[in-house]
């Protein structure tokens, strides 16, 4: 992902989704969990991929319109740089991206049926591992301290943590207080 292209990973079917053969409305609900729908929105942003809505936009409920129009998540996809895998097995993947200013972002992907917790090193995101690190989950707006060298974090059944972080010294307090986060 260089940055010199990027993938096309096509639509993304939140929502209410059409069936091709049905000709008729309304159409079904996408089968994916609000999890998974989570986890694809945010593969398709973290790799910069076009974002191309494969429902029905006359019939957006609050999550799927939540979905979209994340302005974090959205920037993310826009001005993100330094996109990239960190690691990768059948239980879990976790990508990094550089995002504007002393601000990194992580993705951590469960794969499992199970809640588990996906722990990786600040090293291999590219951080100082001598530092702690605010962060703030993109979807549901709690903030943390990431600290010990690693992010660590609880992830749903096929659930992502997509967290921005920035070091505790130039995260900007006043912007972790005004999303509802508290040290």
């Amino acid at each position: 992902l260089g940055g010199m292209s990027w993938p096309d990973m096509d639509m993304l079917p939140f929502g209410v989704i059409s069936s091709p053969n049905s000709g008729r409305l309304p159409y079904r609900n996408t089968s994916l969990t609000h999890d998974e729908q989570r986890s694809q929105m945010t593969l398709w942003a973290i790799v910069k991929s076009p974002l191309m809505f494969g429902g029905a936009a006359t019939q957006l409920d609050a999550f799927t319109m939540g979905l979209l129009a994340n302005r974090e998540v959205l920037e993310m996809n826009a001005k993100s740089t330094d996109n990239r895998r960190v690691n990768s097995s059948s239980a879990h993947a976790v990508w990094a991206a550089k995002a504007s200013g002393d601000w990194s972002y992580v993705g951590l992907f469960n794969r499992l049926a199970s809640t588990t917790t996906l722990t990786t090193s600040f090293a291999s995101l590219g951080l100082q591992s001598d530092q702690d690190y605010d962060s703030i989950d993109l979807w549901t707006g709690k903030t943390a301290v990431q600290s010990d060298g690693k992010v660590s974090v609880s992830v749903a059944p096929h659930g992502v943590a997509l967290l921005k972080l920035a070091e505790c010294a130039k995260s900007g307090r006043a912007l972790l207080v005004e999303r509802g986060g508290a040290r």
